[in-house]
């Protein structure tokens, strides 16, 4: 069994990425994570589904764009220093442009890099047309000479990478696997109401509203938050608001189970960055898996179709007063909630399957490990 390094600079993975092992080693190769330190001590062996990890002792921080950068070449020497000189690597499947530009060295070796794009990392944060126009160019250039595979999750993402595309991209688009049928959308009989933000809690995921949001909804408005990020570390005194309910990192089987058992999933994403806007969010697909009521905001535009479908709420991401309003009639008649529901059941059905993904994958991640066994 031949290894598969799948390099991300996180310790505690999501799920695509989980996802993304599995069809690997259904294919044939045994994962191994590679990760930097991140803080989160003890975590990742419960986080990774019990793949073989390997926790770099190199740091890597995120508090500003200097200590980016240099964690970045930090993990640039630890990996060529860990799979150049110390291991015998044939295939790597980076996770995004932060792990990709790091096995710029490794293209010494006869390996096949495979780069799983997530988000176009370019247009991730709110720069200024000159600066995104030339990290654009930078990052097409290193998809484009350093990988030798690009995994997308949707064209659009391809698209706007510009001119410059990558060689051999291949779509597997962001749809997990459907842990037990017995998880459905149950609601909250309570008399309050129960608002969901899952994933990396982030302030461009919505949380930058939450401060507004709990002095205009009303006090019967509780939010759960589930998963890890820079929101918890950095708002103490938000977390200790008592219509606040954190959780902290959950497996996506315990995700789901609080999801059902929740009002309504949040999916929001800030559009004045430009990747927000052509979200692709795992939240939003677990939501129709078991089909609980979520609220996208409208500049979403991959979600515009599922909007005026009515299967989703919506409203502008800065406008938090018919937010908090939405949120009040909820509270008032659930009913509603139910309706949306059982729309978003009928609505699923004509959704691309996770039968039909997993084929795709395993079938591409199986031509990689044939390629491996060719000296």
């Amino acid at each position: 069994m031949k290894n598969i390094y799948i390099i991300t600079t996180s310790d505690l993975p999501n799920n695509v990425i989980l996802s993304h092992a599995a069809f690997a080693k259904e294919a044939g190769f045994k994962p191994v994570f590679i990760f930097p330190d991140r803080g989160n001590k003890n975590k990742y062996d419960y986080a990774y589904d019990g793949y073989e990890c390997i926790k770099l002792k190199t740091k890597f921080n995120v508090r500003n764009h200097f200590t980016y950068v240099y964690s970045i070449l930090k993990l640039s020497i630890s990996l060529t220093k860990l799979l150049l000189f110390e291991k015998k690597v044939e295939t790597i499947l980076a996770v995004d442009f932060e792990c990709t530009l790091p096995c710029i060295f490794l293209k010494f070796k006869k390996i096949q890099l495979i780069s799983l794009v997530n988000d176009n990392f370019s247009i991730r944060y709110n720069f200024n047309k000159n600066l995104i126009g030339f990290l654009r160019f930078f990052e097409s250039i290193v998809y484009k000479f350093i990988s030798n595979y690009c995994i997308f999750p949707d064209k659009i993402r391809v698209e706007l990478l510009g001119k410059i595309t990558p060689q051999n991209v291949i779509i597997i688009e962001n749809i997990l696997k459907a842990e037990t049928l017995d998880i459905k959308y149950i609601g909250n009989n309570e008399d309050n109401l129960k608002v969901l933000f899952c994933g990396w809690l982030d302030n461009t995921r919505g949380l930058e509203l939450l401060n507004d949001l709990l002095k205009l909804s009303n006090s019967k408005v509780i939010f759960y938050l589930v998963g890890s990020g820079d929101f918890v570390q950095n708002n103490p005194e938000i977390l200790a608001n008592e219509r606040i309910k954190y959780f902290g990192y959950k497996t996506r089987l315990e995700t789901l189970e609080l999801m059902s058992r929740v009002d309504i999933n949040m999916a929001y994403y800030n559009p004045q960055i430009i990747i927000n806007r052509y979200a692709l969010p795992q939240k939003i697909s677990d939501s129709f898996l078991i089909s609980c009521p979520c609220i996208i905001n409208i500049e979403v535009e991959t979600y515009k179709a599922m909007i005026k479908a009515g299967v989703a709420l919506s409203t502008p991401y800065f406008d938090i007063l018919k937010l908090s309003n939405v949120l009040n009639e909820l509270l008032k008649d659930k009913k509603y909630l139910a309706n949306i529901s059982i729309n978003m059941m009928n609505y699923s059905k004509n959704m691309i399957s996770y039968n039909q993904l997993k084929t795709k994958a395993i079938v591409f991640y199986k031509s990689i490990y044939q390629l491996s066994n060719i000296d």
